[in-house]
């Protein structure tokens, strides 16, 4: 018998920001304090932000018994997203007399959004102990409210070190030197504002368990988006190699906020990009084992293998890639990643052997002329800058960690006693990607970074460099809802 539902949601989402003077300070905005002190080596010249947008969504599904081993399931839905309401809102040019940028009134910015999705699904589980699954679905995503709403402040320096785009300016800092970036949104509407990001997304997987207590899950998923939201927009490398033609990106000369010096100043604003694909395979392996004699084996093993990564940064430019390189965007997307966790359990003790692993990648390269220079016979540095091809970096983090918790305390459950097991915090390589045919849903939700409290999940994509770490999950790319 099939089952169908129906369903909706009406969403308001605000986000304010409030900072304290000394962070408002040197910002260039007139909603900097009177007072020139800032906080030397800290985070200064910010400006406050407030921005809200409304968006409402009707959904439906319906749930096909197609025979007693086979289950077909079909979902819509559509969403409307109005305009982002902004309470700070700034002039794109100083006032002449103060230098400062000038509030204007609150007001209605970018464009507004509207798109149907669907999903269609099949699982099929031909014996009892093996299911076979696949899925089919369309998404969208519609810019988050800081892509849009807020300012244009200054972001630190860039990460890498380059020749001065336009030589004999007043903004050069030398032969090679590192320039301010400015981060800010996209304020505009119509053609030039930001549109939603779509997508088309397919999954072949199953699961097997042969074995009581042994279960072994494989998927291979692709997702192809169009329309990319670049929210650092056009790569700093990208810019800096190419200035004539992001020359509407470069202010020369800048002003830099902390030292008063002139330099060139680059601007971060989201762009829709052209296209970027993913492809992987996810295998999620578990096995348990309550009767070893000496306690109870527990072991897991799950990962991912990047099969295609690719973008371009405009509806007509080149292929570029991230995996296993530094790319152009200056990210990283490792070809290998695994978690693998055995624990046993005897008695009071509970005792945990995990590792992680994330394989290696071709770190970044130089042109002749930038910033490497050989070193002679005689031990002293060139005069002449050479071309470099990068460093082939081995595996980028392999961690071996061993965890002993001592169960203490009962709780009482229903008459019986039990013991109360300490709550472990989340590892990050568990939140892995959610793939089409793990979802209930279809996929058609959006609206903000990382992982939301609506359960909304963000499928990887690559770490800045500025910001790599060991352990560091990458970020970036494209969101879809939870099962």
């Amino acid at each position: 018998m099939a089952i169908a539902s129906l369903g909706g949601d009406f969403v308001k989402t605000r986000y304010r920001t409030d900072y304290d003077p000394l962070i408002l300070s040197q910002s260039g905005f007139e909603t900097q304090p009177a007072s020139t002190n800032y906080p030397v080596g800290g985070s200064y010249g910010q400006i406050p932000f407030d921005a809200e947008r409304k968006n409402w969504g009707v959904l439906g599904e319906v749930l096909l018994p197609l025979h007693k081993t086979l289950e077909g399931n079909i979902s819509a839905r559509y969403d409307k997203y109005d305009r982002v309401h902004s309470r700070h809102v700034f002039g794109s040019l100083p006032d002449p007399v103060t230098g400062l940028q000038m509030r204007l009134p609150a007001a209605d910015l970018g464009n507004t959004f509207n798109s149907s999705t669907y999903k269609l699904s099949l699982r099929w589980t031909p014996v009892e102990n093996l299911l076979l699954r696949g899925a089919y679905g369309t998404g969208f995503k519609a810019p988050n409210l800081n892509e849009v709403a807020g300012g244009l402040t200054f972001n630190g320096s860039t990460s890498g070190t380059y020749a001065c785009p336009f030589p004999g300016t007043s903004g050069c800092r030398g032969s090679a030197a590192q320039y301010d970036l400015l981060k800010g949104p996209n304020s505009a509407s119509g053609e030039l504002g930001l549109k939603p990001e779509k997508s088309k997304q397919w999954t072949l997987g199953g699961r097997f368990e042969p074995l009581p207590g042994l279960s072994l899950g494989l998927d291979l998923w692709n997702v192809r988006i169009r329309d990319q939201i670049l929210s650092g927009g056009v790569p700093e490398g990208e810019g800096f190699a190419n200035p004539q033609l992001y020359k509407h990106l470069f202010i020369n000369p800048y002003t830099d906020p902390g030292g008063g010096f002139n330099t060139i100043g680059y601007k971060q604003q989201p762009i829709n990009g052209g296209m970027a694909s993913y492809r992987g395979l996810d295998w999620d392996f578990s096995y348990r084992n309550r009767n070893t004699g000496f306690g109870k084996l527990s072991a897991s093993w799950t990962g991912t293998r990047m099969l295609r990564q690719n973008y371009t940064l405009s509806p007509t430019g080149s292929l570029k890639t991230d995996l296993g390189v530094f790319g152009p965007d200056n990210a990283v997307v490792f070809k290998w990643q695994s978690h693998m966790n055995l624990t046993l359990e005897t008695g009071a003790f509970i005792n945990t052997l995990s590792a992680h692993y994330k394989s290696g990648y071709k770190d970044q390269a130089y042109p002749a002329g930038s910033v490497i220079f050989p070193i002679l016979a005689n031990g002293k540095v060139g005069n002449e800058a050479v071309a470099f091809e990068g460093i082939d970096t081995p595996s980028y983090h392999l961690r071996l960690a061993g965890q002993v918790v001592v169960q203490q305390g009962h709780q009482r459950d229903g008459g019986r006693e039990e013991p109360v097991r300490p709550q472990a915090a989340a590892d990050p390589a568990k939140r892995r990607r959610r793939q089409p045919d793990r979802l209930r849903r279809p996929l058609c939700r959006s609206a903000g970074p990382r992982l939301l409290p609506d359960g909304r999940l963000q499928l990887l994509s690559g770490v800045p460099k500025q910001n790599r770490r060991r352990g560091q999950a990458p970020t970036g790319g494209f969101f879809m809802p939870a099962a």
